[in-house]
């Protein structure tokens, strides 16, 4: 029982530890092992090369451990072959063959081998026994069983494991038993079965169905109408199917006899074929044919990386999921049938696996039925329901409860009708031949399965579709039309052209360079190579050459035979002469039994144009606004009369391009003066021509600054003199430029206006001494136009009058009155921010002030007011803004509340037009709440939680001491309507600086105290 265990136990991974095991075990367990219990472990693996359609060669790897009583040796073999069918036996070890004899005993070939040397126990040998084997192969037609077996030695195996190699031209059709593992590859396909726990004496077996994986056959349909009237002479037109070509059926060389008078496709794709015969009498006859070279190829096999679902389905497809006469797909039988099959699987493919495996072990065929068929009777077609109900049929009927059953589940499924070759003849009785289908895989496409034949996604190279039912399943003159009183009688001759496995199987291969630049040679080494086994006859090679390469050598090539097996190769050579994608095209022609092959390939080469590339550079890197810069750079390699585009790239980023021709030595320049100031960015770049590609250079910035913004300011040494005095004019301007011009612009009292020049001195100031010679009241004020570096400026007019001297007798004791200064005055500060006074910013606050504030009596008095202030330290404040953009950024973020709500004032206004006076002051009342809840309230509240929280207790005013303000407020308002009343201007002035301040005052008093209370979370008292 122990040495029982060790041979169930051992297998070839652990083959020498187990055998030790069993060593010390077996001392343990006997004292003695005699010369009569010698054992042996026995393993090898069985490869099985298929030679022919009658021949195979097995080779028989042993590897074996003997324990044996010491000296003692086996030389006797027990072998699972039959000498019956075996033949040419080798043996040998791992020095050399060796000599045997061979006899039989019972179901054992017995070799007596005469071995080197002795083998001892615990020592491992191996042996190498090889063997032909014949008539294990059954040819059937173009399909092929392979049956092959072994035998195991007498004691118990681990693992049984036998290999078979299909050489390159067999695809496997099907194989048993299932749990084997099928590669299939460039050089053919390989099978591998392997069973664990053989008993001693146990025949393991393995059938595989293999088949060509092209069959060819000359069809030929001979359709006869016979005229069963009796009396009337008929010029009739038939219809007869055409040769279809769909995945896996290639149709070549068809011919009709006679001639048809046309041909069309029906809603399925089916080709069909219209005669006319002339005249055909009361029992006379004719007869059309067709005729067709068909190849059928083996499809491409189906496995578990098809796994796509339901929702992988394209909706083009779905239309072969409905209900039809014999496809009952909505009938509730066949409806839970179908999901209680499929409703575990996820993939398409498994979910026909489940449906395929219920049908072929559920329904059986009818063989009645088919015996009535073959009598000239017609019992009439089952369809899904009645064939799941009675349990068999014929292939229609198979077929019609498969394609429902997958319908059933969503998934397409459609009838093949067509012929079946049976080794002497054609299968065909009836209006349809042989009915399998099709269903769609996603990833795969239409897969094959013959459920009456019991074959999952490969046909076996017999099958040849006639027609596809895809809208309806009934077969609507799938066969053949006539009308009465003709009858059809249909025929068919089938020739098998590949009956032998010796085919030529021709492949191109090129060696090259796919990518050559313009203008260079490039080998072409073009090999051929059969990879079949049969010969090639009459190969003929052409090359067809695209416009860009030109070709050397010939362009025809002629072999008169190429083995099987055998290499050819041509050497070519090309010249690129222009750029661009093309093919070499090669065409191999090949004479084979059965017709003529054609084969194409196709050498992809890219002629690659010449590279190029561009510089470019910007002189100077900055400039002042209104200056030019210089754009200059260069291609290389150098090409003259190319267009290069430089595009310039505003700081707004909008882009202006302008294209420049090169110069004989590639280079090219181009002068611009900005139009924005800014950081600008330029490249340039050129689209390439028929040999050179295009290029772009890297590109350059450059900075167009704005010119710094001057102040000019200008007075006069006294706003009163007397006639024969001088005036001195005076002024300066900010930032100081030194000597340049200053025009001062005199308008005298009759409105003349005359100019006069000074230049500035290295302080930026000057000063002009005129002696007026008519009294009355001037003005003057003074401009300067500015150069490449400092913007221009205008100063805000001044004016003075000139009395005449009084004399001696009058008296001069009068008090000296100051004429107020009127005209547009600037927005200094504005103007500074944004650059320019043509900015709309600074044109919005120009506008408000003049054509709204300025054209009212409380508005004209506040204005003078704010004036007097405002222009007293407004312009060294915009002297320092304009320069410094980072200021001026600031500057315009501060601003932007105020332009708001100066729009919302002059909104308001608007709406009170109806009063002016009244409308400025709601207007003015609006824009000072607002300005003090923008701009005062936030720093208001923030100093007020800060000390409250520094002192750690409250200390805020209470909200009744805000109040007390509201008096002086009421006095105000009250003063402007006196003011108002009695036009007394300097009173109206005080109001309305006095209303204006204290709104500010209350509104950010009482908004900045709830702040406050709101996060120091206290109430206000």
């Amino acid at each position: 029982m122990l040495i029982k265990c060790f041979w169930i136990c051992l297998n070839k991974k652990a083959f020498v530890s187990f055998s030790f095991m069993f060593l010390i075990a077996l001392c343990f367990t006997y004292p003695t092992v005699y010369a009569s219990e010698n054992y042996k472990v026995l393993l090898f693996d069985e490869t099985v090369t298929v030679l022919d359609s009658r021949t195979v060669q097995v080779s028989l790897n042993y590897r074996f451990m003997a324990l044996l009583r010491p000296g003692y040796y086996f030389d006797t073999w027990y072998l699972p072959i039959n000498t019956a069918y075996a033949y040419g036996i080798t043996v040998e070890d791992e020095y050399g063959a060796l000599p045997f004899n061979i006899s039989v005993s019972g179901n054992w070939t017995q070799l007596a081998i005469g071995l080197r040397r002795r083998v001892f126990a615990n020592e491992s040998y191996f042996l190498r026994i090889g063997y032909f084997a014949a008539d294990r192969i059954i040819s059937r037609g173009p399909e092929r069983n392979l049956r092959m077996w072994t035998v195991t030695d007498r004691v118990y195996k681990e693992n049984v494991t036998l290999t078979v190699k299909l050489p390159k031209g067999f695809g496997v059709v099907k194989y048993e038993p299932p749990f084997l593992s099928y590669v299939e590859g460039a050089g053919g396909a390989v099978l591998h079965g392997q069973m664990s726990g053989v008993s001693a004496d146990e025949q393991y077996w393995l059938d595989v169905e293999f088949a060509d994986t092209e069959s060819w056959y000359n069809v030929t349909c001979y359709y006869t109408f016979v005229n069963k009237g009796s009396a009337t002479e008929y010029s009739p037109e038939f219809e007869v199917p055409g040769p279809l070509s769909i995945e896996g059926q290639e149709i070549m060389q068809v011919s009709y006899k006679p001639t048809p008078v046309s041909t069309f496709y029906d809603e399925s794709g089916n080709l069909r074929v219209k005669f006319r015969i002339s005249s055909v009498g009361p029992g006379q006859s004719a007869t059309v044919a067709v005729s067709y070279l068909v190849r059928l190829s083996l499809r491409p096999t189906v496995n578990d990386s098809f796994n796509g679902g339901l929702g992988d389905i394209p909706p083009e497809y779905l239309r072969y999921t409905s209900a039809d006469k014999y496809w009952e797909v909505d009938d509730a039988t066949i409806r839970s049938l179908s999901r209680s099959l499929t409703e575990g699987e996820n993939s398409v493919l498994n979910k026909v696996r489940a449906i395929y495996d219920y049908v072929i072990n559920n329904i059986e065929y009818d063989d009645a039925k088919f015996q009535l068929i073959l009598s000239g009777q017609n019992p009439g077609r089952y369809g899904a329901v009645r064939t799941l109900n009675l349990g068999r049929g014929v292939c229609e009927d198979i077929s019609d409860l498969f394609i429902a059953l997958c319908r059933a589940s969503g998934i397409p499924a459609i009838g093949v009708n067509g012929l079946v070759y049976i080794g002497d003849g054609v299968a065909l009785r009836g209006e349809v031949a042989h009915v399998w289908v099709r269903v769609y895989i996603p990833g795969y496409g239409w897969l094959d399965v013959d459920p009456t034949w019991k074959l999952f996604g490969r046909l076996e190279g017999r099958h040849i579709a006639e027609a596809l039912m895809k809208e309806s399943s009934e077969p609507k003159y799938v066969s053949w039309l006539a009308y009465q009183p003709f009858q059809c009688d249909v025929k068919y001759a089938l020739d098998f052209l590949a009956v032998e496995v010796f085919r030529p199987d021709l492949s191109v291969s090129a060696i090259y360079d796919d990518e050559v630049p313009v203008g260079s040679s490039f080998g072409f080494r073009l090999n051929l190579i059969n990879y079949g086994n049969g010969t090639a006859y009459t190969t003929s090679v052409t090359i067809s050459v695209p416009g860009c390469l030109r070709l050397l050598n010939m362009s025809s090539y002629l072999f008169d035979r190429i083995y099987g097996y055998e290499s050819r190769y041509l050497s070519l050579v090309f010249n690129a002469v222009s750029s661009g994608n093309a093919s070499i095209e090669v065409m191999v022609r090949y004479q084979v039994d059965g017709g003529e092959v054609t084969r194409s390939f196709s050498y992809r080469v890219v002629v690659q144009k010449v590279l190029t590339s561009l510089t470019c550079s910007v002189s100077p890197r900055e400039i002042i606004e209104g200056g030019t810069v210089k754009v200059s750079g260069s291609i290389s390699p150098a090409l003259s009369g190319k267009g290069v585009t430089l595009t310039y790239i505003r700081p707004d980023g909008s882009k202006l391009t302008r294209t420049i021709m090169t110069g004989m030595d590639g280079s090219f320049s181009d002068s611009l003066q900005p139009d924005v100031r800014g950081l600008w960015s330029v490249y340039a770049s050129w689209e390439g021509d028929a040999d050179h590609e295009g290029a772009s250079s890297p590109s350059v910035q450059f900075n167009v600054k704005a010119k710094v913004f001057t102040v000019i300011s200008c007075s006069v040494s006294s706003r009163e003199i007397f006639e024969g005095e001088t005036v001195r004019v005076t002024g300066v301007i900010s930032p100081a430029v030194s000597g340049v011009v200053v025009t001062l612009t005199y308008t005298r009292p009759d409105g003349r206006i005359f100019t006069r020049t000074v230049k500035t001195g290295s302080d930026g100031s000057f000063s002009d001494s005129y002696q007026p010679d008519i009294s009355g009241l001037w003005s003057v004020y003074a401009s300067w136009e500015g150069d490449a570096e400092y913007e221009g400026a205008e100063s805000q007019p001044v004016q003075f009058n000139v009395s005449v001297k009084p004399s001696e007798e009058e008296e001069t004791a009068e008090e000296e009155e100051t004429v107020p200064t009127t005209g547009g005055s600037r927005c200094l500060i504005a103007t500074a921010t944004y650059g320019s006074e043509l900015q709309p910013q600074v044109q919005f606050l120009r506008n408000f002030r003049d054509n709204v504030v300025l054209r009212t009596f409380a508005g004209s008095a506040f204005m003078e007011l704010f004036n007097s202030w405002y222009y007293s330290w407004s312009p060294p404040v915009a002297a320092s803004i304009a320069p410094n953009p980072a200021f001026k950024a600031v500057m315009q973020v501060v601003l932007r509340p105020l332009l708001e709500i100066l729009s919302l004032s002059a909104a308001t206004f608007s709406f009170l037009s109806f009063n002016c006076e009244f409308a400025i002051i709601v207007a003015g009342l609006v824009a000072s709440a607002l300005i003090g809840l923008v701009y005062f309230t936030p720093p208001a509240a923030l100093i007020l939680i800060a000390v409250a929280r520094m002192r750690k207790r409250w200390i805020l005013p209470k909200s009744v001491r805000l109040k007390i303000l509201m008096i002086p407020w009421a006095v105000s308002v009250a003063l402007m309507v006196l003011g108002e009343v009695t036009a007394v201007y300097p009173l109206m002035m005080f109001a309305t600086g006095a209303f204006v301040l204290l709104t500010i005052a209350v509104v950010v008093g009482a908004v900045s105290l709830r702040i406050a209370a709101f996060f120091l979370r206290k109430r206000v008292p």
